[in-house]
């Protein structure tokens, strides 16, 4: 059969869809078992790192449902999470200007988000008189294991 110049097939559809797939699995997969399995770590410091620095809207997108999720998931206060994350990513617009070190950005945005992630927890259960288990150890086990995760994504 003959083929036009203009219809041959982009090996970029193929990578875009293998991406989408492990995005996809990451948040139906993953995350459940994060709730099951509490040494794995959240991954919301990679989740604002995407946010923050990549251009592509379907895997802002899917971050963001992902933390949406986790919210649901553990009990959180709603859409917590994705108002700190694009408030940490605004930040994170404002830091490029001053600081060129992409690792260092990484290091920065990772700790910020958690750290306002459990000063906002700690103001808002003060607010509505709840009370979460926040154990110091596990924050910053999480932040650990995340800031390895973050630093070693493209």
């Amino acid at each position: 059969m003959y083929a036009l110049p203009g219809m041959q097939r982009s090996g970029n559809d193929e990578n875009t869809l293998l991406t989408l797939l492990f995005y996809g699995l990451l948040l139906f997969v993953y995350e459940p078992l994060g709730s099951i399995y509490p040494f794995l770590p959240p991954l919301l410091g990679l989740a604002v790192w995407v946010v923050a620095a990549r251009t592509s809207w379907t895997q802002k997108a899917l971050w963001l449902l992902y933390l949406y999720f986790y919210e649901i998931d553990h009990g959180l206060f709603c859409c917590m999470l994705i108002a700190t994350a694009l408030g940490v990513s605004f930040v994170y617009k404002k830091l490029t200007h001053f600081i060129a070190c992409v690792n260092c950005l990484k290091v920065i945005l990772a700790v910020l988000y958690y750290a306002s992630v459990t000063v906002l927890l700690i103001f808002l259960s003060y607010i509505f008189n709840t009370h979460f288990n926040l154990e110091v150890t596990l924050i910053l086990y999480y932040m650990i294991l995340d800031l390895v995760v973050v630093l070693n994504a493209k």
